[in-house]
C-alpha cells in the first residue's frame, strides 16, 4: 500500500464563490511535511489527530504493564505528537507568510520553561501560563486568515487542488 497517497476528502468553498468542491487531502502530507502552506481547516484536522495521539499516549499507560514497553510506546507516541504539532504549525505559519522556525523556537522555549518549573519546584501558575500561551497560539494559528494568493512558501492552499 502506498501511504503517501492516503487521502481523506475535504469540501471547501472556492474563493471565487463557486460551488463547493470535494478535493482529496493527502493526509501524510498534512501531518508530516514541513513545506508548503496549510489552510485553517486542515490545521484543525491536524490538531484533532494530534489530540488522538495524546489520548493514545495516556491510554497506553493503562493497558501496558511492562515498564520497558510502556516507556518505548510513550516515547514513540510523544515524538509522533511533537512531529505532527510542529509540521502543522510550521505550515500554518507559512500560510501567514512567516517562517516555520517560529514554531520550533516557541516549542523549545515552552518545554524549557516547563522543565525548569518542574526541576526547581516553582509555583504551578508559571506552568499554567505556558499552557495558556500554547492554547492562545494554537487558536491564533487556527483563526488567522492566511496570505491571499502566492507567497514565498507556495500557492494559496484555498485556491489549489491538493
Amino acid at each position: 500500500m502506498d501511504f503517501t497517497s492516503m487521502s481523506l476528502y475535504w469540501t471547501a468553498r472556492l474563493p471565487q464563490g463557486g460551488k463547493p468542491k470535494r478535493t482529496p487531502i493527502r493526509l501524510l502530507k498534512v501531518l508530516f511535511s514541513f513545506s508548503g502552506r496549510l489552510s485553517r481547516g486542515k490545521y484543525w484536522l491536524g490538531l484533532a489527530i494530534a489530540f488522538c495521539v495524546v489520548v493514545l499516549l495516556v491510554k497506553s499507560f493503562q493497558f501496558v504493564s511492562e515498564p520497558t514497553l510502556s516507556l518505548i510506546l510513550a516515547g514513540t507516541l510523544s515524538l509522533l505528537y511533537l512531529l505532527i504539532m510542529l509540521a502543522v504549525a510550521a505550515k500554518r505559519l507559512h500560510d501567514l507568510n512567516l517562517s516555520g522556525w517560529w514554531a520550533c523556537g516557541f516549542s523549545t522555549a515552552s518545554y524549557l520553561i516547563e522543565g525548569v518549573v518542574q526541576f526547581t519546584e516553582q509555583p504551578i501558575f508559571i506552568a499554567s501560563g505556558v499552557t495558556l500561551l500554547w492554547f492562545a497560539g494554537a487558536i491564533w494559528l487556527g483563526s488567522a486568515k492566511g496570505t491571499p494568493g502566492q507567497n514565498r512558501f507556495g500557492p494559496d492552499p484555498l485556491s489549489e487542488a491538493d
